[in-house]
């Protein structure tokens, strides 16, 4: 077992997880999935489960505002993933400043997006890292009002994704809301789990202002390592620094000692406890992410 005193000396560093549902299991809810354009694994992933939806991540941005935009992903009920991050700067809030400056801005970027989008079923905006800033917000929210009616005129379905930080606002019925239940602890913390069953309580309790919600959770974990410093890993690369005396965690997590690091980690059975605890109370569950996975 790994001792306070040995944690506190830890830095932090995220790690990946594999994760495996029964066809009873995915089909009782609407399970959603990503796949990721930098890790092709992912797309070979997604064929070997059945999934009601998936997101194709991500679009990206230049400087001068316009997009890198991934390849075509075929699958069933595909959704094109928008983030505000630029090449060298994820989560960027300068970018988002500038794409949702004005109405024109606004306009433009919302032409952009549905062109894009033409051969999906919907839209995901996942912009990040505004909260904060209330008149970031402001424009945020008229920009997901604008978008929403935009898709309905084109026949797009539309998520959007929020972080557990996001604030009490007027949000606009008609999208789906999906809200991110990791990152509890992570890089910018000691070492501790992505998520807790408090964790997911409270996300459940604050969604309650959304119009239609479901629940993100993550097939990841993190690693504090004094000489590696913080890093995010996949499931297949945990299993290849094999973790030494490891332990169930009470948010059912496995906790391991790695070298002079210690790695918090989801398997199976945390993925599909954590799966059913948001089940039976109700809501839909989407599994970030696809991708380095036994």
């Amino acid at each position: 077992m790994v001792h306070n005193t040995f944690l506190k000396k830890m830095i932090v560093v995220s790690l990946g997880v594999g994760f495996f549902l029964s066809p009873i299991e995915a089909n009782a809810y609407n399970l959603h999935t990503w796949v990721v354009n930098w890790d092709k694994s992912s797309y070979q992933e997604y064929s070997k489960r059945k999934y009601n939806s998936v997101s194709n991540f991500a679009v990206s941005f230049n400087e001068d505002l316009s997009m890198n935009i991934p390849e075509q992903f075929k699958g069933k009920n595909v959704y094109l993933s928008f983030v505000n991050d630029l090449s060298n700067s994820p989560k960027d809030q300068d970018l988002l400043a500038k794409l949702l400056h004005d109405d024109t801005t606004i306009n433009n970027l919302i032409d952009n997006m549905i062109n894009a989008s033409k051969n999906y079923k919907g839209i995901e905006v996942d912009f990040e890292g505004f909260w904060k800033n209330p008149a970031l917000t402001k424009q945020y929210m008229i920009f997901t009002y604008r978008l929403y009616h935009q898709c309905l005129k084109h026949n797009l379905k539309l998520r959007i994704v929020l972080e557990p930080g996001f604030t009490k606002q007027d949000y606009i019925k008609g999208p789906e809301y999906v809200v991110m239940c990791y990152n509890l602890y992570g890089k910018h913390s000691m070492p501790g789990p992505k998520a807790d069953y408090d964790f997911l309580d409270r996300l459940v309790m604050k969604s309650k202002i959304l119009p239609k919600v479901s629940f993100a959770i993550a097939n990841g974990g993190c690693v504090w390592s004094v000489s590696g410093g913080a890093k995010y890993l996949t499931y297949n690369e945990i299993q290849k620094l094999k973790p030494k005396d490891v332990f169930r965690d009470k948010s059912d997590v496995l906790v391991g000692r790695i070298n002079d690091g210690v790695v918090y980690y989801a398997d199976n059975t945390t993925i599909k406890k954590w799966k059913r605890y948001l089940n039976d109370k109700g809501y839909d569950v989407a599994i970030w992410r696809l991708g380095g996975n036994d």
